[in-house]
């Protein structure tokens, strides 16, 4: 008489997501996915550690994310020399968008291209809506130029410094890691 295998999907333990820290349960021994929203009724976005062992088995992705955010930092660097040496009145402007179902709310970087007129500034965003620059404070071409382009660095730097501190976070986490199977957390009855 033959019995069936079953096979189950359900999990009996919590690990450490690899890349983000989140912790997750472990349907057959991966990291549940995570990371995403399902604001518009299917999944957008993922963690890139979903679906891959938890940092208490392996610290193989790890290692790739810091060359990859190194890569990053040092794109932003090179974005930030370009903003900086830019003469051109075509400057990084920062709009605000409310969601429409393939954009969420929030802020965006974009273009804008900065021109006087009669003594009166005008902001003309990529997508074409101009603007006075008098409503964002503007009321100097030079001065508005300088402004938007320091507000891009600024911001540039702010997303560098975060990157580094991810970096160094990771570089802790390889630094303290040791293979320990039985550090997962179980799963209780009823979760």
């Amino acid at each position: 008489m033959r019995t069936k295998r079953v096979i189950t999907t359900k999990a009996v333990y919590f690990g450490t997501c690899q890349i983000c820290g989140a912790l997750q349960k472990l349907p057959k021994g991966r990291l549940s996915k995570h990371g995403y929203t399902k604001e518009w009724g299917f999944f957008n976005g993922m963690c890139a550690g979903a679906e891959n062992k938890p940092f208490e088995l392996s610290k193989d992705l790890i290692e790739g994310i810091i060359i990859a955010v190194k890569t990053q930092i040092q794109n932003l660097e090179l974005e930030i020399t370009k903003v900086q040496s830019d003469t051109s009145n075509v400057v990084p402007f920062r709009e605000y968008r409310s969601g429409n179902g393939l954009v969420r709310s929030g802020y965006y970087w974009t273009t804008a291209t900065v021109t006087e007129e009669n003594g009166s500034l005008t902001i003309t965003l990529a997508d074409g809506k101009k603007f006075p620059g008098s409503r964002y404070g503007y009321y100097k071409l030079d001065s508005a130029l300088d402004r938007l382009r320091l507000r891009r660095v600024e911001d540039i730097k702010a997303t560098i410094k975060q990157r580094r501190e991810y970096i160094q976070w990771q570089e802790g986490r390889i630094r303290d890691w040791v293979a320990r199977p039985g550090e997962l957390i179980p799963v209780s009855p009823g979760a």
